[in-house]
């Protein structure tokens, strides 16, 4: 939302815009902007939940062809699934909040 504001102040001339917005525009401009700080939380936690599954899978490989990094491939490993499993808790609560949201 941070970004969409910073774009539309530096799209207007000095001095704001000629042609004031009417109520239902801002109305759908708010709507807009809330569709998208929830597709953006919905997407932020699905890609961290797929970069752990990828760097599971990746520590799994280092620690096959490297007998020594086993130690450590497994710290991180336990790293990423707890920072998973929190991520996966919140999942549905973050879905939900998504799916009530009306699209633009």
């Amino acid at each position: 939302m941070r970004r969409l504001t910073n774009v539309t102040a530096r799209a207007l001339p000095p001095g704001g815009s000629a042609v004031r917005p009417s109520s239902s525009s801002r109305f759908c401009l708010a709507r807009v902007a809330r569709y998208v700080e929830r597709l953006a939380a919905l997407q932020d936690l699905l890609g961290r939940l797929n970069d752990a599954a990828v760097g599971d899978v990746l520590l799994r490989e280092a620690e096959q062809s490297d007998p020594a990094l086993a130690h450590d491939a497994s710290f991180a490993r336990g790293r990423l699934l707890a920072a998973a499993q929190r991520d996966a808790d919140g999942l549905r609560a973050v879905w939900r909040r998504f799916k009530a949201t009306s699209s633009p």
